[in-house]
């Protein structure tokens, strides 16, 4: 069962785009253990083996950690229809939410549905 079939703009997926947006579940999972291991070291830290943790300092890294996957994850095919030269995704066709910006084009908008260079991925 294909599990992405549009971006995170609610665009259709190409199918030049299928496998880096079916790799995002990987980077999802990632997201989901960093954010177990911090509730589990939260309750670790309250155990007596535990009590010389720097929960604090453990917790803000794991929390950096988190947000540079969560930054890095695709999250949507780019505009640029596709160009090699584009300086928003580098020649990738799709940019992650750090890569988004709104000078660069409407990304939430977009309406031209033959901007993705391909068939959608079905």
């Amino acid at each position: 069962m294909e599990r992405y079939r549009v971006d995170g703009n609610l665009r259709p997926v190409p199918v030049f785009l299928k496998e880096v947006f079916d790799g995002r579940d990987e980077l999802y999972r990632w997201m989901r253990e960093i954010s177990r291991l911090k509730r589990d070291i939260s309750i670790r830290a309250k155990q007596g083996y535990g009590s010389l943790l720097d929960i604090d300092a453990i917790q803000e890294h794991l929390e950096a950690a988190r947000a540079m996957v969560t930054r890095a994850a695709p999250f949507a095919r780019c505009v640029c229809k596709p160009r090699e030269d584009c300086e928003l995704c580098n020649g990738k066709h799709w940019v992650s939410v750090d890569n988004v910006q709104p000078s660069h084009g409407d990304l939430m908008g977009l309406d031209d549905g033959d901007a993705d260079g391909g068939d959608a991925a079905e």
